[in-house]
């Protein structure tokens, strides 16, 4: 800029070496990773090893001392401070709900972008996994990108979805967004939030498809009789097919609507439609 040319510098950084990636490895496959998100991490392990980075030169962020360099350095945040993020809120959430110590641990959750595949999945099983004392995620849930009619969503762009803001919408509110962002999950690949679709959806499914499977049932809202087995046996599929995508092993919650979807669509034509109702509303907790 304005006439200075570029001068290469080489400025020492902190690293750490992770005494087992392998393990590492080994963890992301048994906590359900992804192929594709593996191979990442994998790649990265083959060809810079099992170094990992802590600090990068700049002003902006928690200062760190680094010996010999010969510009200011920050930790860097993608590792240092995501793990030390996580830390801090499972410690919380510890101390919140009174959950007891070992050997009772609580199971803890993350998700996050696969833009940060890398610093979270290597730097948050890999470091915690060579300290004494602390022990890993147990699960670490993934998505891809969603895009909004098409193009990135964008902050600067004000392309945010405030759940406040959303609720007091009238006829809209936070359940119907959130299952339309579930049946639309980015789960496995980038999916789009449509507006049109999104009005669709509202339109289609919830007030017209769903509205008549829950209008019916209201209208036969006598107390049932003893559920039929044929209505158990297909609610206990369907249960179990969202249990199984609940599982944050598995990951799938575009799975989970498909279950409601399903019985709405029996309800729709079911001579039990209290019974269907009623289920409707349960499987819908989920």
């Amino acid at each position: 800029r304005d006439g200075c040319v570029p001068a290469w510098r080489e400025v020492p950084c902190l690293y750490v070496r992770l005494p087992e990636p392998e393990a590492v490895l080994g963890r992301m496959t048994t906590m359900g990773v992804a192929e594709e998100f593996h191979q990442i991490v994998a790649t990265y392990l083959r060809r810079q090893g099992p170094l990992l980075r802590l600090s990068q030169p700049g002003t902006w962020g928690v200062a760190i001392p680094v010996e010999g360099s010969p510009v200011p350095q920050v930790t860097f945040t993608y590792v240092v401070g995501g793990l030390a993020f996580l830390m801090l809120c499972t410690q919380m959430g510890v101390e919140a709900l009174g959950v007891p110590p070992d050997p009772d641990p609580p199971h803890t959750v993350t998700a996050f972008g696969f833009d940060n595949s890398l610093p979270f999945l290597l730097g948050g099983l890999g470091i915690p996994m060579a300290l004494p004392g602390y022990r890993p995620l147990d699960h670490m849930l993934l998505n891809h990108f969603m895009t909004l009619d098409g193009t990135k969503f964008s902050t600067s762009r004000n392309h945010v979805i405030w759940a406040g803001d959303l609720a007091g919408v009238p006829g809209i509110g936070s359940d119907p967004i959130r299952a339309y962002l579930v049946s639309h999950s980015p789960h496995r690949t980038s999916t789009d939030f449509s507006r049109t679709g999104f009005t669709a959806f509202c339109d289609t499914v919830l007030r017209g498809h769903w509205r008549h499977a829950v209008d019916r049932a209201w209208r036969h809202r006598s107390a049932p009789a003893a559920l039929p087995q044929r209505l158990a046996d297909r609610l206990t599929d369907l249960l179990t097919a969202q249990d199984h995508a609940l599982d944050p092993t598995n990951q799938d919650p575009a799975a989970v609507m498909t279950a409601v979807h399903a019985w709405v669509d029996d309800a729709a034509h079911a001579t039990d439609p209290a019974w269907c109702g009623s289920a409707c509303a349960y499987m819908s907790l989920a």
